[in-house]
């Protein structure tokens, strides 16, 4: 167990990286971990995950938006998300790619979950227990 500059603790285990396949029966796929960073931890959590990946830093054209250029055949991609956080807790949530948000927004609706916000491009949720996630209408293929 480990701690990023900005609080975010995770894990470094072994073994290969696998894929993640698009669920079939709901054309959804599990897309990218978004870190949700505060604005004072924001660039030396990106400089962080550069330096201790190797990778590159991406700048989407959206203010407070960075990903991580994370190689292909990794089943994860990385989003940096500048929030509005007290210093020292960055968290993170998972984006789920889907053919079809409105569909799925009303599917996870039935399923107990309930929406935080809509945008042009994703739709936040929370889980029955308050986990907030998002629902993007990136292609899950």
């Amino acid at each position: 167990m480990l701690r990023s500059p900005g609080g975010l603790e995770f894990c470094v285990v072994e073994g290969a990286a696998g894929t993640v396949p698009a669920s079939t029966a709901h054309g959804i796929a599990l897309d990218q971990v978004c870190l949700d960073i505060d604005g004072a931890s924001y660039l030396a959590e990106i400089e962080f995950w550069c330096s201790l990946t190797g990778w590159q830093s991406q700048e989407l054209g959206l203010p407070g938006f960075h990903r991580l250029g994370v190689p292909a055949q990794l089943p994860l991609k990385m989003l940096f998300q500048q929030r509005e956080r007290a210093a020292g807790e960055t968290g993170a949530h998972l984006d789920i790619a889907c053919n079809d948000r409105e569909a799925e927004v009303e599917r996870h609706l039935g399923l107990g979950a309930t929406q935080v916000r809509r945008t042009q491009w994703w739709s936040t949720l929370k889980d029955p227990v308050g986990m907030e996630y998002c629902l993007t209408d990136r292609t899950p293929d």
